[in-house]
């Protein structure tokens, strides 16, 4: 085996642990209550508001976390259904309103903050600081490398090769 191997599947290893794979789910999950990145939008619009504690447009919010300002209104209307944020007069421009985070969703982020936060003390306990920052290090080094690599190739010629070596290799005694 090469050592890009044995990385790869070092990294298997990792992720195929189920509460190591349900506690990264649960993360990108938060909120979520219909599509797939609903969960993620919701949290990152909940991040952006705790910035931005005098409230943001929608407008601002469609513009600063770079999504179409129907999906801003989606969120902000599940997150205010939820009572996790609230809506304010805007007093610069009275036909519009700013969205803020409300006391239940700073709550509401302040516990997945600690419960991340545990889950990562645990997981990392066993490195120390120079290790830590090193892996940190080395773990962005490959999330930029796999910005590079097209996914859709690699998954058509793997695709390709599993149906070729399937066709010579195990063909039955009546294809001989």
């Amino acid at each position: 085996m090469t050592i890009n191997k044995d990385l790869l599947e070092t990294f298997g290893k990792l992720f195929q642990n189920r509460q190591f794979d349900a506690s990264i789910h649960r993360q990108s999950q938060f909120l979520e209550r219909g599509s797939q990145d609903a969960g993620r939008g919701q949290l990152r619009l909940l991040q952006l508001l705790r910035d931005y504690p005098e409230g943001l447009s929608n407008t601002d919010i469609s513009i600063k976390l770079d999504i179409k300002p129907s999906s801003v209104s989606i969120m902000v209307k599940h997150l205010e259904h939820h009572q996790f944020v609230n809506r304010i007069p805007n007093e610069q421009d009275k036909r519009s309103s700013l969205v803020q985070i409300s006391e239940s969703g700073q709550a509401q982020f302040d516990s997945l903050e600690q419960v991340s936060d545990n889950i990562a003390a645990k997981l990392f306990n066993g490195l120390s600081d120079e290790e830590k920052h090193q892996l940190d290090a080395l773990l962005n080094k490959l999330v930029d490398t796999q910005e590079n690599i097209n996914w859709s190739d690699m998954q058509h010629q793997m695709n390709h090769d599993w149906h070729n070596m399937h066709k010579q290799n195990w063909n039955g005694p009546w294809d001989r």
